[in-house]
This record gives C-alpha cells, structure tokens and sequence, in this order.
C-alpha cells in the first residue's frame, strides 16, 4: 500500500515542476534532479545522460515558447517502496511558439 505522505510528496513534487515550466523557472527545475539524471525528450537528441545536457535542453525548449508552457497532468498513477518510487501519467503540453505557432502535445 502507498504511503498517503509519499503520495502527497509526489504530487507536489509534479506540480512544483509543472509550474516551473510554466514559468520557464529552469533553476528551479533542475534542482529538481539528480546530477546524474537521464531523460528522455521528443526531439534529438532522445536522450540526455547529465544535468547539464538537460540544462542544455531545457534552455533550448523553454527559448522556442514566445507564452508560457502551459501542462495538464491527467491519468496519474504512483507506486512508492521503501526505496524507489515511480509515477506514469499522460501530459499535455500548449503554448506559442516564438513563430507565433500554437503548440499542443
């Protein structure tokens, strides 16, 4: 069974990162990570071995947003040990690009 604590630490933990991209908070964010951290992204390259590929990208991704990045988180789900936990939910991600383009993945 979930810890009712873990699950509340999660979810705010995926809000709080949330609202940085919304804000483009990319300091914010980061700490939010691991040094050694992998991530996965939609566009090359698909995955990101350190902290500072994915400062690289984040620079990158929140640079080409003219408006906020706007997220919704639908569908979560979290499993919490006494070790690890893991959450999976579907997101969808809108904005302007600075083309002036609307976004919305």
């Amino acid at each position: 069974m979930l810890d009712v604590d873990a699950k509340t630490a999660i979810v705010e933990l995926l809000n709080d990162k949330i609202n940085d991209i919304r804000n483009k908070d990319k300091e914010s964010l980061l700490l939010k990570y691991a040094d050694d951290v992998t991530t996965f992204d939609l566009v090359q390259p698909l995955q990101n071995s350190s902290i500072n590929l994915l400062e690289q990208r984040l620079t990158e991704w929140f640079n080409s947003y003219k408006s906020d990045i706007n997220q919704e988180m639908k569908e979560l789900e979290i499993y919490a040990g006494e070790d690890v936990a893991f959450s999976f939910y579907l997101l969808r991600t809108y904005g302007t690009s600075v083309k002036g383009e609307k976004q919305d993945m």
